[in-house]
């Protein structure tokens, strides 16, 4: 760029900020708030996660024993393997093939219904979460609160609100 080009975005800024009201900068009041840790900090977030972890074991569990048939049905084709006809080992086969790929329904059905049923779960708390943020910012006039992993590369720890916000929930009634 030419120098000219240069000294007319230079002396631009300088107008933009003489002109500007320091006013407005001296009022805007900026937080910050980790999603993830008020739902995993807060009373609410932390019942949710023990249900999910007991609705998950149970599923583990019943899943575990059809996995355990599965590895009984091909370990007891490998031992067979060698005694049994060709037609009789290419129905294993097929059979192996169709319980695995059944497993893996099952499996991609279970995780899907966790992730359905956390959903569920959260929803409510995450209502609650926006309300009580919009409670803090305009009780404390803050201009702004934004969620920390929505690309802030630095802030003050004096913006986190983050605790405030758990506080607020596990001590505020439904």
């Amino acid at each position: 760029m030419s120098t000219f080009v240069h000294r007319y975005i230079v002396v631009l800024a300088l107008a933009v900020g003489a002109f500007w009201p320091a006013a407005a900068h001296a009022q805007a009041k900026l937080g910050f708030v980790d999603l993830q840790k008020v739902i995993e900090g807060c009373k609410e977030g932390k019942d949710a996660q023990t249900k999910l972890n007991e609705v998950k074991a149970k599923k583990e569990t019943q899943f575990k024993s059809r996995q355990e048939d599965f590895q009984k049905m091909v370990k007891d084709y490998e031992a067979q393997q060698t005694v049994l006809s060709v037609e009789a080992g290419q129905e294993k086969r097929i059979q192996i093939q169709r319980t695995q790929s059944e497993l893996e329904l099952a499996l991609q059905a279970a995780q899907a219904e966790l992730e359905l049923e956390r959903n569920k779960m959260i929803k409510p708390l995450i209502e609650r979460i926006k309300t009580t943020i919009d409670d803090i910012g305009k009780s404390e006039g803050y201009s702004m609160i934004m969620q920390t992993n929505g690309g802030i590369l630095y802030s003050a720890d004096a913006l986190d609100l983050t605790n405030d916000i758990i506080a607020r929930l596990n001590g505020k009634k439904s």
